[in-house]
């Protein structure tokens, strides 16, 4: 892998180059000159006013301290270049070097790129339309990224390429979130030369005061670059993946137990008898956990949203107080027992929203936990705790619903996020048997920091395989795929969908899934195109497992087998993208996905044919395979004609491999697996 950057100090600077292009500019162009932009309370500080006090590099890493023209604040910065992958990761720090506070209006992080006209491509982020990613110019004003409310991938996400329009080089940037973040990209013209792309990024500067005490150090949000080879995302995914698995996933759960959440069999009504049925479908899966989604808690007749914050079960209605005995019996069956909580979000009915309007943040008729307020803090901690030793819960679903308030503190949430992860972090080690998965409406605050504080984090609510396939595509650019939590979403048409809230009677017979987020409307899938794109991450399922018939329980069982024979090897594997990343609309055409561990090269290659057009199916040439060793080819998983064939590695990435999806009548929805071991 070449070398990203170079780092030397020319006079009182320090100089910083990149492959796609020199951060080399006459220092008169101030504003796009210089490794970062501060704005204080006495002045706005950049290139020349920002000095280069002291430099040192040792090739692989680069650590240099600036400080303000005025001696008031000092920027400790930190490059430390990966030569595996090639990826650089910029750390920056601010300290207060003077006798007297100093408020900070912004500090972002800033790379230059040389001369020249270029391309951007960000990703907006909605629910149930998540990572949905497109090119545009820079032209004339800048670009500026940043998500709202709080949810930190709700807008956009913190994930950007660069690329300059002719020659295709460019660099990809992505914040690691600590708070509110944003990134710009502007134009900075040189006479009438072609701009300079000037990218800034880290804590969101809109409504930033930051009041720093004298000595005080902060940590600003880590900066990942990357280079953008052939000027195209999905080349690079493949280093982004390899490199969090090496840095930060090393000591972390190797992989998922098989889930059965009841979300969508009835949504919030909880039906013991119901639930019964459900647990023993689940356990004829393969289903290892069972986890009881929102509606067992608060008051009764009450909407799940407006009671959390109120953790004790209901009386008269879901489990009537005896929810302890239900998880026996999910344990007596052989599965361990799960919980879904918001533990952040308190909702006007919570007893606490009333009691203790001091330890909350209040937003129109509900509020947000202040994690930082000690006393709040500990009680929510001990709040989670007590689920968990009344339980014995081996899973809890850590959800999110909620939009935040702007921050009257002036931190931009810096403060409300250091200490949620150190209230998970915390949980994590003094309950290590806990698995612990992310949600956030979905994937609203999916991103690198909520990837590590959980061992898995939801891809989005809308649970239609086609959906999911497209929002995968665009999330794993940016994200590990193998920590996606993905759900087999199904019951038996024939049986009436429940509306949301509204108890409905069920009569069973074939396969349905929802079209996004609900039943209304459903539609027909081919169980083998429901299972494979559920399997590609962390598998789990919901719905009314319950009615399916006798022989589609004994098909599911075979790729339940199949996943947990290779889920070590998802967990911990790269992703190539064998086709482009498409927008969530697109419908019709082939993708396709090689998963590869990166020390072994064995691969899974998963194949999906969607809709009616495309054609025959193409040769797919696999990547990074070692030409001269042999690999044994597997199909047919799930037909009972398994076969398999060695060729050398060579002639696959040459030649290429076909999966040989079968024909299903009546289903436009196709999938398949193969398997390339090698030998």
């Amino acid at each position: 892998m070449n070398k990203l950057f170079s780092a030397e100090k020319k006079d009182n600077h320090l100089e910083i180059n990149f492959i796609c292009g020199e951060n080399v500019v006459p220092w008169a162009y101030n504003k796009a000159a210089g490794i970062a932009q501060l704005l204080i309370d006495s002045g706005r500080f950049e290139a020349d006013g920002l000095k280069c006090i002291s430099f040192q590099s040792d090739g692989k890493s680069a650590f240099s301290q600036h400080i303000t023209s005025d001696n008031r604040l000092q920027l400790q910065t930190t490059w430390t270049w990966d030569p595996d992958t090639g990826i650089v990761r910029r750390n920056d720090a601010i300290v207060n070097v003077s006798s007297q506070n100093v408020v900070v209006f912004r500090c972002l992080a800033r790379v230059v790129l040389p001369n020249g006209e270029y391309d951007v491509y960000s990703q907006k982020s909605f629910w149930a339309q998540e990572s949905q990613g497109k090119w545009e110019t820079l032209h004339a004003g800048e670009i500026v990224l940043r998500h709202v409310w709080g949810r930190t991938t709700q807008g956009a996400t913190p994930y950007v390429c660069v690329r300059n329009t002719k020659t295709l080089r460019g660099l990809i940037v992505h914040v690691v979130p600590c708070g509110n973040w944003m990134i710009r990209i502007a134009p900075v013209a040189s006479f009438n030369n072609p701009p300079f792309a000037v990218i800034e990024a880290g804590l969101n500067d809109e409504n930033l005061h930051m009041v720093i005490k004298p000595g005080e150090k902060i940590e600003m949000p880590v900066i990942l670059y990357q280079s953008l080879p052939g000027g195209q995302p999905e080349l690079a995914a493949p280093f982004l993946h390899k490199y969090l698995l090496k840095t930060y996933f090393t000591n972390s759960k190797t992989f998922a137990p098989v889930v059965y959440n009841t979300w969508f069999d009835q949504f919030e009504l909880l039906d013991i008898p119901r639930l019964r049925l459900q647990l023993k479908a689940a356990k004829q899966l393969g289903c290892e956990v069972m986890t009881i989604d929102a509606g067992w808690y608060g008051a009764d007749n009450c909407s799940w949203a407006v009671q959390t914050g109120n953790w004790h079960e209901k009386k008269k209605t879901a489990f009537k107080g005896k929810m302890r005995l239900f998880a026996e019996e999910v344990r007596k069956a052989g599965l361990d027992f799960g919980l879904w909580i918001e533990p952040e979000r308190v909702g006007q009915k919570a007893p606490v929203f009333h009691e203790h309007p001091e330890w909350l943040v209040k937003i129109g008729g509900y509020a947000r936990i202040d994690l930082e307020n000690p006393e709040a803090y500990h009680w929510l901690k001990n709040e989670i705790k007590r689920l968990i030793k009344t339980y014995r819960l081996k899973w809890i679903k850590w959800d999110f619903n909620m939009d935040c308030d702007s921050d009257i503190s002036g931190k931009e949430l810096y403060g409300y996020m250091r200490k949620l992860c150190q209230l998970v972090c915390e949980l994590k080690f003094e309950h290590p048997e806990i698995f612990w998965e992310g949600c956030s409406s979905g994937a609203m605050r999916l991103d690198l920091t909520t990837i590590q504080l959980f061992d898995n984090h939801f891809l989005s609510d809308t649970v239609n395989p086609v959906d999911t396939i497209r929002i995968f595509q665009g999330t794993c650019l940016r994200m590990l795929p193998g920590r996606i939590g993905r759900w087999a979403v199904i019951r038996s048409p024939g049986s009436i969908v429940p509306q949301y809230r509204l108890r409905t009677k069920d009569s069973p017979h074939t396969l349905i899934v929802p079209r996004s987020a609900g039943w209304e409307p459903s539609e027909t899938a081919n169980i083998n195109f429901v299972m494979l794109t559920s399997m590609l991450g962390m598998f789990g399922f919901s719905g009314d497992i319950a009615q399916l018939p006798v022989s589609l329980t004994k098909e599911i069982k075979k790729y339940v087998l199949f996943y947990k024979k290779w889920r070590r090897f998802i967990v911990s594997s790269v992703l190539h993208y064998l086709t482009p990343v498409e927008n969530i609309n697109t419908r019709q055409g082939w993708v396709a996905f090689q998963v590869q561990d990166p020390d072994t090269t064995t691969s899974l290659l998963f194949v999906y044919k969607l809709g009616l057009e495309g054609g025959s199916e193409p040769f797919w040439h696999l990547r990074d395979l070692l030409p001269n060793l042999k690999y044994k080819i597997s199909k047919g998983f799930f037909t009972g004609k398994t076969f398999s064939f060695k060729i050398n590695g060579k002639d696959i990435m040459s030649n290429g491999l076909q999966s040989g999806i079968s024909i299903y009548a009546g289903h436009t929805c196709l999938a398949e697996v193969i398997s390339i071991e090698r030998l």
